[in-house]
């Protein structure tokens, strides 16, 4: 299934840094759907992330084979000295290996779940001259936003005005600061630690 903005090619359009996007050109836009939105993505269940950690194939074939082992011990004369507790080792394997991939799916369910909180918010932008407050999703391509400290990037933007320190952990772990000059891109998912400036919509929604 195509994503909503796949293949699709907008209009190139002269946008005035002071006045942002005209009547005419809005218009534009909305005729061609160049709004902000993304394909929703529903996250999996604790529970989900819990079941599919424990018992996936091969730790269920573990489990089975642990199964037979006590069996035996419990049946077999002497076999708990051919089996000793020792023999169970693989099952902390599959505990470790387990919490990791737990760990690791719930830290990109609070990834998601904080990228989420974008869409929701609202952001100042440059119509025909005024600014005007809008959700993230009624943002358009080409549109010119008033960023400022705690914003967070609610799509790949290009800087166009003073120097601006943003934070881009969320997407690549770093967790230091890195300035963006003017023409330099600002990431959908970063956010502003310090600063003010104006930036041009890039990239929208899954572009």
């Amino acid at each position: 299934m195509k994503s909503p903005n796949e293949h699709i090619k907008y209009s190139s359009l002269e946008v005035d840094e002071k006045v942002g996007l005209t009547t005419d050109q809005l218009e534009i836009r909305r005729n061609e759907k160049a709004y902000n939105r993304s394909k929703k993505y529903k996250g999996r269940s604790h529970i989900a992330i819990f079941v599919s950690s424990f018992f996936n194939l091969f730790n269920v074939i573990l489990y089975i084979t642990a199964a037979i082992m006590m069996i035996c011990q419990l049946t077999i004369e002497d076999a708990i000295n051919e089996l000793p507790i020792t023999k169970y080792g693989f099952l902390a394997v599959i505990l470790y290996n387990a919490i990791a991939s737990i760990i690791s799916q719930e830290f990109s369910k609070y990834t998601i779940s904080k990228m989420k909180l974008i869409s929701d918010s609202s952001y100042e932008v440059l119509r025909d001259g005024k600014y005007e407050t809008v959700k993230s999703n009624d943002i358009l391509l080409s549109d010119i936003i008033k960023l400022k400290s705690g914003d967070q990037i609610p799509c790949d933007l290009v800087n166009l005005g003073d120097e601006l320190a943003v934070n881009e952990s969320m997407l690549t772990g770093e967790s230091d600061n890195i300035i963006k000059k003017k023409g330099d891109m600002i990431l959908s998912g970063s956010y502003v630690v310090f600063g003010s400036a104006l930036a041009r919509v890039e990239r929208i929604g899954n572009d």
